[in-house]
């Protein structure tokens, strides 16, 4: 009971820095542009290699510079900006320059989400999915 305490007196970021291995996080971010000083901090405090984001809002005409955080790369599928839809989709996916990282674009016909593969030995995949908008549906 003592040593559970312990850890529950614990922020989730100093258990990630005692983590081993490589650490994996996923975030419903909904708007990067407006999170971005707290993604930046998340990223600098903590030991996370890779962070997983959906519902980033971005289109084209933000660039990569405009949400580059130091260390890591940057890798995205923005939501089609002449689609005409107003808010929602886009993924992206910080992860650490020392990585070896590439990607897979897998075909859009799923009607469920927004499919899209990081591979490195595994893959990782981030999934957006529409919410409903009824909610009794």
């Amino acid at each position: 009971m003592h040593k559970q305490n312990r850890i529950m007196d614990r922020s989730p970021l100093d258990l990630l820095k005692q983590s081993k291995g490589i650490i994996i996080c996923s975030l419903n971010i909904r708007s990067i542009f407006k999170n971005l000083d707290e993604v930046s901090v998340i990223l600098s405090k903590g030991d996370i290699d890779i962070l997983l984001l959906q519902e980033t809002f971005l289109t084209s005409y933000i660039s990569d510079d405009m949400i580059q955080i130091e260390g890591y790369n940057i890798w995205r599928s923005d939501r089609d900006a002449g689609s005409g839809k107003r808010g929602g989709g886009g993924l992206m996916v910080y992860y650490k320059k020392r990585l070896n990282i590439s990607h897979l674009s897998m075909p859009m016909s799923q009607p469920q989400g927004h499919p899209q593969d990081i591979h490195m030995q595994h893959v990782l995949p981030t999934r957006w999915k529409p919410q409903k908008r009824n909610r009794f549906d």
